[in-house]
């Protein structure tokens, strides 16, 4: 799914895709003009009653929950935070200390949730094979759409 943001900005996306059919990945890639906590907790609700684990990738974009509507983000989630196996966050430098304080706040919550800054270490922390870095898919899609744009 992509969400399109004003002219004035870059595009905004979300990728979503699940992998060995039980982890749900969601990639964030640019930055939200606007917060989507509402979206936020009904994909969380959603996902965590349909995956067995969640990888939540923030190395290309931003979180998406302003710092001030965390504790509304944990508190409609409940109870849930508890029921994935486990909890992937990927950060970028950026980001990191706004991941890292969320992981915590999600661990205090029943979460088991481990904040990483790579694909490898995501593999490693679930200890399985996830394949190829869906950003890097992403980036060869886009590669390639350009090289036939400058073709034509």
């Amino acid at each position: 799914m992509t969400i399109e943001m004003s002219p004035a900005g870059p595009e905004f996306q979300i990728i979503e895709k699940t992998i060995n059919n039980t982890v749900s990945y969601t990639g964030l890639v640019g930055a939200s003009l606007k917060p989507l906590l509402g979206k936020a907790i009904a994909d969380y609700k959603r996902k965590i009653n349909e995956h067995s684990i969640l990888i939540v990738d923030y190395r290309k974009g931003d979180p998406v929950v302003l710092p001030q509507d965390l504790n509304s983000l944990l508190d409609e989630v409940g109870d849930a935070w508890s029921i994935p196996e486990r909890i992937v966050y990927l950060y970028n430098e950026n980001n990191r200390m706004r991941t890292a304080h969320f992981s915590k706040l999600v661990l205090k919550r029943g979460g088991d949730v481990v904040a990483v800054s790579c694909w490898r270490d995501a593999s490693e922390a679930l200890g399985m094979d996830l394949g190829r870095d869906p950003l890097d898919e992403r980036d060869a899609v886009a590669d390639s759409q350009d090289s036939d744009e400058i073709a034509s």
